[in-house]
């Protein structure tokens, strides 16, 4: 048990904050025609990806292990931008600055593992084109599906273990925010510590 929280062991009291306050993008002027830009992206992005997919499915001659690389890579992209997006424009358009503990470690655990999972794609995609370029007569013997299969399979859980492993239970996070949380003043009325994530 002591490979995901080293604390668990010991009489260690973790501390952390009911919420964030977010503040980041405020004061400067124009800034909605930004998020409206960004939905705008964020809508291309979605049918964009969606219809990679779908032509990737629906074309039987595509069913080859590069275009399951560029499927993943479509897959996690949409995944990615589904995650961020909306919360950002959630936070800044609709003026929803409070965002509690829990709910940020879920969006920085999306945000992070697909962002992750994007550069190990395109590892993956070089090594697929590195093995077609150095030994064409053996690309279809040394990239089958199964070694794109297992690759994709060995990014998500490295990525998954990487983010339990190393974010959450991470001793430095812990005491930063312990210290943060013993440092801020508290409201009169609530007695909640107020944080400002970024400034």
């Amino acid at each position: 048990m002591e490979l995901f929280n080293p604390a668990l062991e010991k009489n260690t009291t973790f501390v952390h904050p009911a919420y964030f306050i977010i503040s980041g993008f405020t004061g400067i002027p124009d800034i909605k025609y930004y998020y409206v830009f960004l939905f705008f992206v964020y809508i291309v992005s979605v049918l964009g990806n969606t219809t990679v997919m779908t032509v990737i499915c629906l074309d039987h001659n595509l069913r080859t292990p590069k275009y399951i690389a560029v499927f993943n890579m479509a897959f996690v992209d949409l995944i990615g931008s589904s995650a961020l997006v909306p919360k950002v424009l959630d936070i800044f358009f609709l003026d929803h600055f409070y965002i509690p503990y829990n709910d940020c470690l879920t969006f920085m655990f999306f945000c992070y593992t697909c962002l992750s999972m994007q550069s190990f794609n395109l590892v993956s995609l070089s090594y697929d084109r590195m093995i077609a370029i150095i030994f064409p007569l053996h690309y279809q013997v040394k990239v089958t599906h199964r070694f794109m299969f297992s690759l994709i399979i060995h990014v998500v859980a490295r990525c998954g273990v990487d983010w339990f492993r190393r974010v959450p239970s991470s001793r430095r996070i812990q005491r930063l925010l312990t210290t943060v949380l013993l440092q801020t003043v508290h409201t009169p009325k609530s007695k909640v510590p107020l944080f400002i994530l970024l400034n």
